[in-house]
């Protein structure tokens, strides 16, 4: 009998023992689930935020959308040329709330493009600084800039690239003239009488880096090209314009042209609107 008792003592201390082991240990799990960032913020909540994910990707941790911490994001990807899709999710959330994005808001259409080219430039940036490491008079650190999810043309546009071709060897073939642009129902103001070439492209996303681009740099030739590419989009209301009242227009498109950068580089994900060349407002 008093082993009997001996042996019950032992075994409800063991249990004693054994929950209160079991709370501590919970108790540190919980601090590091939230000091590690384990909170996940799926698909759905971050389409609320207009922030998308890649098809391959269904969640990010919640600090993700510490857009601040874009940098530290990227640094954390080791050897990113052999990770897979969801390595570069956290950045790619990131990055869409940051001031960095200039291109317009995703959509499900485009954002798995967009995501491959924000992988390839990472990749690229990882493979240039590792190679400018092994040189002991030069040393650079990449990291994500404001082209990081532009294909090769929108990059040219945005760099003024293709603006940069020496006019003597480009000639007549980098722009459209004054008869091909009345012909698109097209109307520049007095003194102008062409725009380069990929001013006339009609895709949505080329009018909002142009508009952008107007807006980062502020010349004239800049706000010409988007307000060139505007007339001839879906987004456009307004009738076509006159000679009388171009000038009008274009002066509301500039100053549509600056508030978009702006919002922008506050961190709104917003895109070019109707109401650009009637009130000046995206």
């Amino acid at each position: 009998k008093q082993w009997y008792q001996r042996r019950v003592a032992i075994t409800a201390g063991d249990i004693r023992m054994a929950k209160t082991s079991m709370k501590i240990w919970l108790f540190f799990w919980a601090l590091v689930s939230v000091s590690t960032g384990e909170e996940r913020i799926d698909r759905a909540s971050l389409r609320e935020k207009q922030v998308l994910l890649p098809s391959t990707v269904n969640d990010v941790g919640e600090y993700c959308l510490e857009h601040e911490n874009l940098g530290k994001f990227v640094s954390r990807i080791e050897e990113p040329a052999s990770k897979g899709d969801s390595a570069f999710a956290c950045a790619f959330v990131a990055f869409q709330l940051s001031p960095l994005k200039k291109t317009a808001p995703y959509t499900n259409a485009n954002v798995d493009d967009r995501f491959s080219l924000f992988k390839v430039s990472i990749i690229a940036a990882d493979s240039f600084t590792s190679g400018q490491k092994k040189k002991s008079t030069y040393e650079y650190t990449s990291g994500v800039d404001l082209a990081s999810d532009l294909t090769t043309d929108e990059r040219a546009v945005l760099v003024d690239g293709l603006a940069a071709i020496d006019d003597s060897e480009c000639g007549d073939a980098c722009f459209a003239k004054l008869e091909t642009l009345k012909d698109q129902k097209i109307t520049l103001p007095s003194g102008v009488e062409s725009v380069r070439l990929y001013c006339l492209d009609q895709d949505p996303d080329m009018l909002h880096l142009l508009t952008i681009k107007a807006g980062l740099f502020e010349r004239e030739s800049d706000y010409l090209c988007a307000f060139v590419a505007f007339q001839i989009s879906s987004v456009k209301t307004t009738d076509p314009y006159t000679e009388e009242t171009v000038d009008s227009y274009l002066s509301n498109f500039k100053t549509c042209a600056n508030k978009l950068h702006k919002s922008i580089a506050n961190g709104d994900i917003i895109s070019v609107g109707t109401t650009c060349d009637i009130s000046g407002d995206p």
